[in-house]
């Protein structure tokens, strides 16, 4: 009579779309706690998470995902997207304003502007509202973007003034 010991395995099947993933399949002892990492390609981020065909809250799993002693053939998907864009549009009167830019969300971007020759500043509208007062007169952030923006600059001429003597 023999007596042998077959371990009991079960399947974890991983795959991702955008990004990669810990193997695509591993052999797991029965009773083990198991962990599969996940990442994503540059400019994207986690949009969904599925763990045996059910969506998993991706806030929890942000990176990682374990498996707690395993007792059947488990599978894991995730799905990466890129992270979203939005054009910052400006333009400007009598001077010079850097181009139209088209940046990721959660990003910052400095607008930088200054006049022609003999103008000096007028007004400044961010999203079509007059700013009265800024942090500098060359340049506007626009922090942790969220939506599309807009920069309008305005400068004006600086007077002149004919000075006549006579003796």
């Amino acid at each position: 009579i023999y007596n042998t010991y077959v371990p009991i395995v079960y399947a974890v099947e991983t795959s991702a779309e955008n990004g990669t993933i810990t193997s695509t399949r591993s052999d797991v002892d029965m009773g083990r706690d198991y962990k599969v990492n996940y990442d994503c390609t540059e400019d994207y981020e986690l949009k969904q998470l599925q763990v045996d065909g059910q969506d998993v809250d991706i806030t929890q799993h942000k990176k990682s995902y374990t498996f707690g002693n395993i007792q059947a053939d488990h599978s894991i998907w995730a799905k990466f997207t890129e992270i979203p864009k939005f054009w910052i549009t400006t333009s400007v009167e009598n001077g010079t304003i850097d181009d139209n830019q088209l940046i990721r969300r959660d990003e910052d971007v400095t607008i930088h502007f200054e006049p022609d020759v003999h103008y000096e500043m007028d007004t400044v509208k961010v999203d079509g509202k007059r700013l009265d007062k800024m942090k500098d007169d060359d340049s506007y952030t626009f922090e942790f973007i969220q939506e599309p923006h807009s920069i309008e600059v305005s400068y004006k001429e600086i007077p002149s003034f004919t000075v006549s003597t006579a003796v």
